[in-house]
């Protein structure tokens, strides 16, 4: 999870140099271990990643990727 979290913190970090007008878009990512259904989901100001065991960096960004472009498009 400190790992994902990391990622996450890297990511905002590219999102506010590069795309300022979500700094205030964007309240909050909640890393959880996952749950049924879905690997994660976006409203207007937040994002929740489900995240199982064994996802590799490369499958968290993609998730993480996707749910931010639903932000975006919110």
């Amino acid at each position: 999870k400190v790992y994902y979290t990391a990622l996450t913190i890297y990511l905002l970090e590219f999102v506010n140099k590069y795309l300022p007008s979500l700094q205030n878009t964007l309240d909050y990512v909640k890393i959880q271990p996952e749950k049924a259904g879905r690997r994660g989901y976006a409203g207007h100001h937040s994002i929740v990643l489900n995240v199982k065991e064994g996802m590799d960096y490369k499958q968290f960004f993609e998730v993480l990727t996707h749910e931010l472009g639903h932000v975006v498009d919110l």
